[in-house]
């Protein structure tokens, strides 16, 4: 088991604002605000390990008529661990990226939502 470093930076609409964390450790939906910076780790936070068997998705929704880009850094095992990336409120949305191994990613949302899966 590796350390994930799935630090995500939603940028909504504008560039400036407060950073805020959040931990990829429960299924659920954040509702952000205009403009902020939020960063996601994985269930051990920032210094720590996640551990084998975890699905956990994450909802970030924005206000009407914003729309969320997204930088991702991450390490994961590449054979077994995933973090996937849809555009909307759901896993139901289109896939945007299926991420394992080492590296970045971007993406610029089309809608006011986006969902991250982990598993592991």
């Amino acid at each position: 088991m590796k350390k994930i470093i799935f630090s995500i930076s939603l940028i909504l609409v504008a560039f400036l604002g407060n950073a805020q964390t959040y931990l990829m450790n429960v299924t659920n939906t954040t509702n952000v605000s205009c403009p902020g910076t939020y960063t996601l780790f994985d269930s051990g936070g920032s210094a720590g390990t996640y551990t084998n068997s975890e699905n956990y998705t994450r909802t970030f929704t924005a206000p009407v008529g914003s729309c969320l880009n997204v930088t991702v850094s991450y390490s994961t095992e590449s054979c077994c661990d995933r973090l996937r990336i849809y555009d909307g409120n759901s896993t139901g949305s289109p896939l945007v990226y299926s991420l394992a191994g080492t590296g970045t990613a971007s993406w610029a949302g089309s809608s006011q939502s986006l969902t991250f899966n982990f598993t592991s």
